[in-house]
């Protein structure tokens, strides 16, 4: 059986196409708005969601799909009506389509952003969805038309809440570059100091491997119609900017180790803690203990930092 990787030019999907690669996954890619631009920048043969078929998506045998596309959170900001197309409608759109034609599991990249800003205390699943930005309004919506679709078409769908992804991107994307950590990184290469600008702002950071591991084991794991749910995926360690800021200083200099992060995230008074209530096999990957695979992310960080701006 095959994969659709839905958003093929997002951040996340080139990472996780890469991963699939290395896997040896049958994948196929589906975008939802320039087909052209997208086959351009993957360097790969991209479907668009305008042209699937019932029969389609039956001699592909597509039976899960992961959904990646979004418009970034300052895109959204500037155009909240083309962030609800995009990032509501056509994703919706996209679900039923696969649905259709008997794909039967999708899981849907959602965000930390539906908490809300200025988050406080332990943030688990139950904690009520307050979206105050067009970007977690946008990914609230949508993940409550899923819960609908669900059970109207009989799929099962996962909604992740991801905190703040970082890692080195497979392509050279200046938006990527923008995110905190591996903006911090690229200053440090190009600079050999970092600004920071907000940095008493709390950030809680979620490794890619982290999130890569995490979507591979839902791969791998049986589908069951009509379950729905929600997990957050972060990672233990929630920063302030300066925090961070520092840690991919030492790590850019190679003095940075686990028990440097751990140190730094235990005695760092963060605002809030992200968690996950939930205790199965697969969420067992969101609830670890992961200062290695921090520090394992931020060298890979650096590293390419070097590469591309030193």
């Amino acid at each position: 059986m095959a994969v659709a990787l839905v958003g093929p030019t997002s951040y996340i999907a080139e990472r996780l196409a890469s991963a699939l690669d290395e896997a040896g996954k049958n994948y196929h890619l589906i975008s939802l708005r320039n087909k052209g631009e997208a086959e351009y920048k993957t360097r790969r043969s991209v479907t668009s969601k305008d042209e699937l078929t019932v029969d389609m998506i039956k001699d592909l045998g597509i039976d899960s799909a992961i959904l990646c596309a979004s418009m970034s959170a300052g895109e959204c900001e500037q155009n909240p009506d083309k962030a609800h197309y995009i990032n509501t409608e056509q994703v919706v759109a996209t679900v039923d389509a696969l649905a259709r034609g008997g794909t039967k599991r999708f899981m849907y990249l959602s965000t930390i952003k539906v908490y809300g800003e200025g988050l406080e205390g332990r943030i688990t699943e139950r904690t009520n969805a307050a979206p105050t930005t067009i970007y977690g309004k946008t990914h609230y919506n949508t993940e409550v038309t899923l819960r609908r679709l669900a059970s109207q078409r009989g799929i099962e769908v996962l909604m992740v809440r991801m905190s703040n992804v970082f890692g080195p991107p497979v392509t050279n994307k200046d938006s990527v570059w923008s995110l905190a950590a591996n903006c911090f990184a690229r200053q440090m290469a190009s600079k050999g100091l970092i600004d920071v600008r907000s940095p008493k702002v709390m950030r809680n950071i979620l490794p890619m491997e982290k999130l890569i591991n995490f979507i591979t084991a839902w791969l791998e794991r049986g589908i069951n119609a009509h379950r729905v749910e929600v997990v957050n995926l972060g990672s233990s360690t929630t920063l302030s900017m300066k925090s961070l800021a520092e840690l991919i200083q030492e790590c850019y200099c190679g003095r940075l180790g686990v028990d440097d992060i751990r140190s730094v995230a235990n005695t760092e008074k963060a605002a809030f803690q992200f968690s996950t209530d939930h205790s199965s096999g697969l969420m067992s990957i969101a609830r670890a203990d992961d200062e290695e695979v921090v520090l394992f992310e931020m060298k890979r960080l650096c590293d390419t930092s070097r590469k591309l701006f030193g």
